[in-house]
């Protein structure tokens, strides 16, 4: 096992390696690279083609998804910017020499090779090791303030994109202002649904990281889930939200589009 600060040296050498366009990719197999990549291309797609225009277009007149995930107006710019560097990966934090750039790191961790597992020291000094962590459930994670985002085998099991013809999506209650409290199913709206794709699952675990790495505004710290008390969030609470992103990404975003256009490289 290999403290975090030592997952900076020679302990992960002979770790797989990896990257997409600036993202770089740590303990992922060939076959997890190649899921990783086209996730991310997904990603970047749905952001340039539909979200993106959107979040401009909202500093002038703000969509209902813009309203309902982020309020006023105010923080189109900001979205508009941290979306943005979604689509660029660029780095934002410290590089770590023969190891990291510094951009977004994907580290792939698996119970079956215990030799590639490190401890994680939490801002309140409590430690616990990565293996252990995505057995408790998580299926991804930021670590602040590294450039890693550890992604649990749990994570691959999610399908890549959104499924068309989805019947769970949560609906507006518009007398109330929130969503229903049911499903077209019968089942209670979390928005957990959201989740049910790696896309968006990369695309919260990015925004933690680009949160994390300016001061603007205050990221939220544990994050809010549910979709609405996302909703209920003060639209600055809501811009240090990362889950607010893939609510209002996904609901952008179109069942089916053409083709990914790619990462850039």
């Amino acid at each position: 096992m290999h403290n975090l600060d030592n997952l900076i040296s020679n302990a992960v050498a002979n770790w797989e390696r990896g990257s997409r366009g600036r993202y770089e990719f740590i303990g992922c197999n060939d076959a997890r690279q190649a899921t990783l990549s086209r996730a991310l291309d997904s990603l970047y797609t749905a952001l340039v083609r539909t979200i993106l225009p959107d979040s401009r277009a909202s500093a002038a007149t703000t969509s209902e998804a813009f309203r309902v995930f982020f309020g006023d107006r105010v923080g189109a710019a900001f979205v508009t910017r941290i979306l943005t560097e979604v689509t660029t990966g660029r780095a934002k934090r410290a590089p770590i020499h023969g190891i990291s750039s510094g951009s977004p790191t994907f580290v792939c961790i698996d119970p079956t090779q215990p030799e590639k597992n490190f401890n994680l020291i939490s801002p309140h000094g409590s430690t616990t090791d990565a293996i252990s962590l995505c057995t408790k459930g998580p299926v991804a994670m930021y670590v602040n303030p590294y450039p890693f985002i550890i992604l649990c085998p749990t994570f691959f099991s999610f399908p890549q994109g959104p499924i068309s013809g989805q019947v769970d999506c949560p609906i507006i209650n518009r007398r109330a202002n929130q969503f229903r409290k049911k499903l077209r199913d019968g089942s209670r709206a979390t928005g957990a649904s959201v989740y049910a794709n790696m896309q968006w699952i990369l695309l919260e675990e990015i925004v933690h990281y680009y949160l994390y790495a300016q001061s603007e505004i205050v990221q939220r710290d544990p994050e809010v889930y549910n979709i609405n008390e996302v909703w209920g969030l003060s639209p600055r609470e809501q811009l240090g939200n990362a889950p607010n992103y893939a609510y209002y990404a996904s609901s952008k975003f179109p069942a089916r589009l053409s083709a990914d256009v790619g990462i850039p490289g």
